[in-house]
């Protein structure tokens, strides 16, 4: 994966252009401006396009609305562009294939892009770096450990019943 140098304006605009992104994907978590927040909720119900718009019936300073949203991208330009499979090289080449589907799959959860998916899976995969994440059992152990955790609220569960 090779990481272009451009401005944020322009990774939102490829990216959905592209297809493989859409605007719930580059929202960040955290604390947030009251602004942001409405931005937030706007952009998980519309399409970005009507964002200026709507913000402009709303009143919002285009200034404000400009900070947000150079917030949001910068958010987003930070995750792609770092995290362990960046830092240590790893790309889908390095890790197990059946390991890398299993974990596109689990970290879908979090994000309907496909991508973004893959950003994370290749993170943990590739924790260790590149020549361990051919190895990695990274997804395997999630899913082993989150089955017995399962297991164990059951059997509470079950005597709680008793």
């Amino acid at each position: 994966m090779t990481i272009l140098k451009l401005k944020k304006s322009q990774w939102i605009s490829a990216g959905k252009k592209a297809g493989w992104m859409k605007t719930s994907d580059y929202i960040p978590i955290g604390s947030q401006s009251e602004l942001k927040k409405e931005v937030t909720e706007f952009l998980k119900a519309n399409d970005f396009s009507k964002l200026r718009e709507w913000a402009k019936e709303k009143g919002h300073k285009e200034e404000d609305l400009n900070r947000i949203v150079d917030e949001m991208a910068s958010g987003f330009v930070d995750f792609y562009a770092h995290g362990k499979a960046n830092e240590k090289g790893v790309t889908p080449k390095d890790v197990n294939k059946e390991e890398f589907n299993k974990g596109k799959e689990i970290e879908k959860e979090h994000t309907n892009n496909e991508e973004i998916a893959e950003r994370i899976t290749l993170d943990h995969l590739g924790e260790k770096g590149k020549e361990k994440a051919k190895h990695s059992k990274y997804n395997t152990h999630l899913l082993n450990m989150e089955k017995k955790v399962e297991k164990n609220i059951e059997k509470k569960e079950e005597k709680k019943k008793e």
